[in-house]
């Protein structure tokens, strides 16, 4: 009977071949980076992985939501503060010198005190820290007047059950010190949740009394510390969600933001969110209407722009641009920057340029960012489409999915080498006008140098600089570096020009100053359409970038 299996991925075709699977291993983004540190490093990952990750990024758009990545809830060892108040259960060292010496560690018993020897109990509980030593100091005088130091120090504070309720992702009872922080137990709580908790109205419950109240924003935006003491039993609550509005575009902190009262100037939002310089206006839609209005404003107008719950806002810049600068690199005398009006062309940065004696005038280069980026987006397109060839083929039997398998993990390892190509982006100006050629803010001319060189590169056995011969050919060039690799006989050979034209070239081809011969490999491949597909990336490979890149 005949064996059909369609390889999907990778991993099928190993299934179909009989061998044995790993399952994927899980990758983390931490949520308390930034969304674009988040979105950077989702790229990264493989589509199963980038999933999960975005479920969880998804859920992290509240500001304030960064605090609760587990590092409050790694605290082992709380700092204690000078204000700290002594409480029952506490452990204290006490060292005392001169007249006496004497060493001991202390709990403060059930009435608040502890025992020194000759001098009896002394009542701790309810004093702060940072009087413990004068304290004592006092209490030991009373016996001993003179020569006798003391020295005492917190250990050890109470361990407390804390319970944390409302609007956080585990309402519970969490385990920890009276010293430990606020952010520690919300942190074990796994943090304030997203749909339902408030960062505003947060508040500690003592018996049946409200004994504080946090503001969670006032942590974040002024480093106001939520410090308190905790007793056993208390109870964190964290109050239901207020008023929102979210935030995008031209700003530091893109998240969903809080706010009291039914409605609030955009000014007091656009502050916590932290507008960019560049930024003109300001754009909300209005959701809590019967219809969903948009309005358009100047930032100037944000203090009288009211906004309501559920709102959004975008951040924008209507600039209009009114000089680029252009640099100039190569063999040229003079500044490094041009400044031009905005809409300047070739012709008039050419004109402020004074090219050296070694400039070669008629390979003019110019290179363009954005031209890199399409580039870019082209090979990444031609990529995807082998990727998809390779992991959707067919397979008769068991023994060719085995084999098949073998060659896809090659390619899937040179695709994925691919990728990190980077584009020179280089336009091609020689035959072209000058005078149509619109600069771009941040284009760079370079000036070549007439330098007789010819560079071989690729499947050749030594790639080389050769010296330029007026009669040299295709063939001279590779043959003075060494010849073709081995296998490498029929390989497709690209001459690249100094002014960034090329060609796809024969071996007797003449050759000029300045050209680029690339050598590509053979695509050793039992499938026609790979090989094609292959071919068409390697040229774009080396058109684009200037790079053989072998298999």
């Amino acid at each position: 009977m005949k064996l059909v299996s369609v390889c999907v991925t990778a991993l099928l075709m190993a299934v179909s071949a009989g061998a044995a699977v790993e399952p994927p291993q899980a990758v983390a983004v931490p949520l308390s980076a930034s969304p674009q540190v988040q979105a950077q490093m989702l790229d990264t990952l493989q589509p199963s992985q980038a999933l999960s990750i975005a479920r969880q990024r998804r859920v992290c758009e509240n500001f304030g939501c960064f605090l609760f990545g587990g590092d409050f809830a790694n605290e082992k060892s709380p700092v204690f503060s000078p204000e700290y108040v002594i409480a029952i259960g506490d452990k204290l060292s006490i060292k005392i010198w001169g007249g006496i010496d004497y060493e001991q560690v202390h709990v403060v018993d059930a009435q608040g005190n502890i025992f020194l020897p000759k001098i009896g109990p002394v009542m701790v509980a309810g004093v702060k820290n940072k009087d413990l030593t004068a304290m004592l100091m006092r209490s030991v005088r009373t016996v001993y007047v003179q020569n006798v130091s003391i020295y005492a120090g917190l250990l050890e504070t109470q361990p407390v059950i804390v319970y944390v309720s409302g609007g956080v992702a585990r309402p519970g009872a969490y385990g920890g010190t009276s010293a430990n922080s606020l952010m520690y137990y919300l942190d074990r709580a796994g943090g304030i949740e997203s749909a339902s908790g408030s960062y505003l109205d947060l508040s500690v419950i003592r018996g049946n009394q409200k004994v504080r109240s946090f503001n969670l924003y006032d942590f974040v935006l002024k480093g106001e510390v939520p410090a308190f003491q905790f007793s056993d039993g208390d109870t964190i609550l964290v109050g239901p969600r207020r008023h929102t509005a979210k935030i995008d575009g031209l700003v530091a902190n893109p998240y969903r933001f809080e706010f009291d009262g039914k409605t609030v100037p955009a000014s007091e939002l656009l502050v916590m969110a932290g507008v960019k310089p560049e930024s003109t206006n300001l754009r909300v839609t209005r959701n809590q209407r019967a219809t969903r209005d948009v309005e358009y404003y100047p930032l100037s107008a944000a203090r009288h722009t009211m906004i309501y719950d559920g709102d959004e806002l975008v951040v924008l810049s209507d600039k209009q641009n009114g000089t680029i600068t252009v640099r100039i690199e190569g063999e040229h005398l003079g500044n490094r920057e041009v400044a031009l009006p905005y809409g300047a062309r070739l012709e008039d940065a050419l004109r402020q340029i004074k090219p050296a004696e070694t400039a070669d005038n008629n390979a003019i280069q110019l290179f363009r960012s954005s031209v890199a980026q399409r580039q870019k987006e082209m090979l990444l397109q031609s990529l995807r489409t082998l990727e998809v060839s390779v992991l959707t083929a067919r397979s008769s039997t068991a023994e060719e999915a085995k084999l098949r398998k073998d060659e896809a993990d090659l390619f899937l390892k040179w695709i994925e080498r691919a990728k990190e190509v980077q584009p020179k982006g280089q336009v091609v100006v020689t035959g072209g006008d000058p005078k149509g050629i619109i600069l771009e803010n941040g284009d760079i001319i370079r000036i070549p140098s007439d330098n007789a060189l010819v560079m071989v590169h690729g499947e050749v056995l030594f790639p080389s600089t050769l010296a330029y011969r007026s009669d040299m050919t295709v063939a001279d060039a590779i043959e003075q570096s060494g010849g073709y690799a081995q296998g490498s006989g029929t390989s497709r050979i690209v001459v690249l020009r100094r002014d960034g034209s090329f060609q796809l070239a024969d071996a007797g081809d003449d050759l000029k100053k300045g050209d680029e011969v690339l050598v590509l490999p053979k695509v050793e491949t039992k499938f026609l359409q790979f090989a094609k597909d292959m071919m068409t990336i390697l040229y774009q490979i080396a058109v684009s970038a200037a790079v053989v890149l072998k298999m």
